[in-house]
């Protein structure tokens, strides 16, 4: 393959740096490279600024987090982002509860039970089932009040309910209740939500990733740019 565009396929976003300033030469060395990319009748109108005072940045980067979090289009990165939790306490959390899960493979329908404080995650999880599942297993998510209006009027034993932060004693004939720590918020329930999703996969057929390259080449045809698939 060429090596250009290999390098572009093989790409990833790096969100994690070290703690160390980057030489002089190298940041020179990526400049040149950004002078030698084309522009419009070679007008070449850019212009560079390498930034290296750490206190600049820091103000840079929290003047755009501020634009980014009161955005109105974006409710749910602005909740998320002002509750400031501790990623290692909810990573301390998830490998508590882990060994509890049960096995997922019997049920073909799922019902998540949500706080009532966080309404925006509900299509977080749809949208994630829809992708890694389709039609081959059904999810329905609502709050434990909305589920009270004629939501489980119809019963089915291959469904399972699984109900976070709160123990569910009613809904359902399977249940299966994932308590959240104390304190926890919209990144808590996200990261938790998406390990217990992610578990119901790992205990069903690869349905994604059977499917995803065929829809990767469907997608490249209709958005008219190819797009290649982020897992093999």
């Amino acid at each position: 393959m060429n090596p250009t565009i290999n390098s572009i396929k093989e790409r990833r976003a790096v969100r994690a740096y070290k703690d160390k300033a980057i030489e002089k030469e190298k940041i020179n060395e990526i400049i040149e490279c950004g002078i030698w990319a084309p522009s419009a009748r070679n007008n070449q109108s850019w212009k560079f600024v390498a930034l290296t005072n750490r206190n600049l940045i820091k103000k840079i980067a929290k003047r755009i987090l501020d634009k980014i979090i009161n955005n109105p289009r974006y409710p749910f990165v602005r909740e998320r982002a002002k509750t400031k939790e501790d990623p290692k306490k909810i990573l301390a959390h998830i490998n508590k509860i882990k060994n509890k899960i049960p096995n997922m493979k019997k049920y073909k329908a799922f019902y998540l039970i949500i706080p009532e404080e966080f309404p925006s995650i509900r299509d977080m999880f749809l949208t994630k089932f829809d992708e890694l599942f389709g039609p081959m297993l059904t999810c329905r998510c609502w709050s434990y009040e909305t589920t009270k209006h004629a939501k489980t009027v119809i019963p089915w034993d291959k469904e399972l309910f699984i109900s976070f932060g709160h123990e569910n004693k009613i809904f359902g004939k399977n249940r299966y209740n994932v308590p959240l720590p104390k304190g926890a918020s919209y990144a808590t329930l996200m990261a938790v939500g998406y390990y217990v999703i992610g578990q119901i996969q790992k205990d069903n057929p690869a349905y994604f990733k059977k499917n995803i390259v065929a829809f990767t080449k469907a997608a490249s045809k209709l958005f008219g740019s190819d797009i290649q698939p982020i897992v093999k």
